[in-house]
């Protein structure tokens, strides 16, 4: 969109008003309300006179470019409203924030999109009147949406919004920098820039897409980057393992350094790119918004409305998932593995990257159990670069007298069923490979939680509240 074109536009959102202290009154009613039942859809609700929540955002907007429902006010109190309704207002660009709570039920069923386009209408524009809206996301406002009409590949308001969600330096920033930073960038015409180096800089390294198997959709690790990653790692396993297989016949043999160094600087190259892959396409997926289900065949596909781009939106979730919540633990898991990949020292730590993106993804799907036993979003146990894990198996470590169940992928648990060594993940310690579980729990979060196997928290719970950083440390 064109910011000429644009703010030719934005004389409608000035338009007066003949009842300024009627909407005042009326927004405190409203707010009363929303507390009072804030477990029910409370955007469902109809003011005394009749006016539908569509309306009374509308009525809103025509007298500022930012709306902001009381739910959201502790992040964007009304002092930075006004400073940012001022910043929009200085663009002469027809560009607006809308912060409300959307839940399925209400009257948009939960989603965003369909709020903004009954908002368009009740406020007179046409199909492709320009505007540019940033809204908040399913699971709040720690990550942003951004909806543009007329959307066109060149479309720089909603790139922007794109750009600030990837952008992982100012993923902990406020909510008003954060958008004042959207309209920085849409008033400068940089946001498609800034979103393609964001993400250039995220993936620089990665593999192509032409490259990767077409079977990795949907966030799972490719087989071929599996094998990549692990051609090496197996490299070293097998020397370990002939050094274990010696030392038990009383014959000492050593696996020459440089094997080991090869091997880790191949493993950990091509590791960091899949990791940095893997985390750029679920921040993608994260801002998209599409939730493919398991179920996806049965559920109902909406076209693309007028003024987006063509693509199907899944409207359709299991009945036991809670979308704004299931859409809060993915956002938690995104960050958890930003904060990973920045201080990723070895492979176990870039391994947790992929771990954390396999919970975030399970999150976002809101998938039950594939079958008995199946933990969704959790890699086998042994190694996790093998992927997702089935049913729990029953485990005993050489050397130690109890048995564990840890899940395990099928290649892993056909092994301890026939009573022969698994392949395991592997980490340097003391001049030699050893399982990276027998680290030391103080020393790495992975060891102490199995990549989640352990403890009744998940991954994303434990780095987010500081056990991968206190472990950097040790």
């Amino acid at each position: 969109m064109s910011t000429d074109r644009v703010r030719r536009a934005s004389a409608r959102r000035r338009a007066t008003d003949p009842r300024p202290l009627l909407r005042a009154a009326v927004r405190g009613l409203a707010a009363v309300l929303l507390l009072a039942a804030a477990a029910a859809p409370a955007l469902a609700q109809q003011d005394g006179d009749g006016r539908s929540a569509g309306e009374r955002i509308a009525d809103g907007l025509l007298e500022s470019p930012v709306h902001v429902d009381p739910f959201f006010e502790p992040a964007l109190p009304e002092d930075r409203q006004r400073e940012l309704a001022a910043e929009i207002e200085a663009t002469g660009l027809p560009l607006y924030v809308v912060l409300v709570p959307v839940v399925q039920g209400d009257d948009w069923d939960g989603s965003t999109e369909t709020m903004l386009q009954v908002v368009r209408d009740r406020m007179g524009m046409a199909e492709n009147e320009p505007m540019v809206a940033v809204t908040n996301s399913e699971g709040g406002v720690r990550h942003l949406r951004g909806y543009e009409w007329p959307w066109s590949p060149e479309s720089e308001g909603e790139a922007a919004v794109r750009a600030v969600n990837l952008d992982r330096s100012s993923y902990n920033a406020s909510l008003s920098t954060r958008l004042s930073r959207i309209v920085e960038l849409t008033e400068a015409g940089e946001g498609r820039a800034e979103y393609e180096r964001v993400r250039a800089e995220l993936t620089e390294g990665a593999p192509e897409e032409s490259e990767q198997e077409e079977g990795a959709a949907g966030g799972g690790t490719s087989l071929g980057a599996v094998a990549l990653v692990v051609a090496p790692v197996l490299a070293v396993t097998a020397g370990v393992a002939v050094l274990v297989a010696r030392s038990r016949r009383g014959q000492r043999y050593e696996v020459p350094a440089t094997v080991f160094e090869v091997a880790r600087t191949a493993g950990e190259d091509e590791l960091r790119r899949r990791a940095r892959s893997e985390l750029v396409e679920f921040g993608e997926r994260l801002s998209d918004h599409d939730l493919p289900l398991p179920d996806a065949g049965d559920a109902a596909a909406d076209p693309a409305r007028p003024g987006r781009r063509g693509r199907r939106t899944m409207r359709v979730l299991r009945p036991s998932a809670d979308p704004g919540q299931a859409l809060h633990h993915a956002l938690d898991a995104y960050a958890a593995a930003g904060t990973v990949l920045d201080g990723a020292r070895d492979v176990p730590d870039l391994v947790g990257v992929i771990a954390l993106v396999a919970e975030g993804t399970a999150a976002l799907d809101g998938a039950s159990a594939p079958a008995p036993g199946v933990e969704p979003g959790r890699l086998c146990f042994f190694q996790p670069l093998h992927g997702p894990a089935g049913p729990r198996v029953r485990w005993r470590q050489v050397g130690r007298t109890t048995a564990l169940k840890v899940p395990a992928c099928e290649q892993c648990a056909s092994a301890v069923r026939a009573h022969r060594a698994p392949e395991v993940l592997t980490v340097r310690r003391d001049g030699r490979q050893v399982p990276y579980f027998d680290e030391p729990a103080e020393r790495s979060v992975w060891a102490a939680s199995g990549y989640g196997a352990f403890g009744g928290d998940t991954l994303t719970e434990r780095v987010r509240r500081g056990d991968f950083t206190r472990t950097r440390g040790s």
